[in-house]
């Protein structure tokens, strides 16, 4: 295969979690599909900026009078 810059690369528009990147694994050039590099639960509440999760993405029961600010 040709050398070619990153720019130069078709854009990729629709992953389907098959894909393969490359990773550098401490020197080791190794490659990692999307799917196995975001794993269920690979993403947690940690990783939420406050204010990130709006009305359309909370379960119906997930907030009750108990957890409401007064006011």
């Amino acid at each position: 295969m040709a050398t070619k810059k990153v720019s130069a690369l078709t854009e990729l528009t629709s992953p389907d979690g098959s894909e393969e990147l490359l990773v550098n694994d401490g020197g080791t050039s190794k490659k990692v599909t999307i799917d196995n590099l975001l794993y269920d639960e690979a993403i947690d509440s940690d990783h939420y900026v406050d204010g990130s999760i709006d009305n359309a993405h909370l379960a119906d029961d997930a907030v009750d009078s108990d957890e409401l600010a007064a006011g």
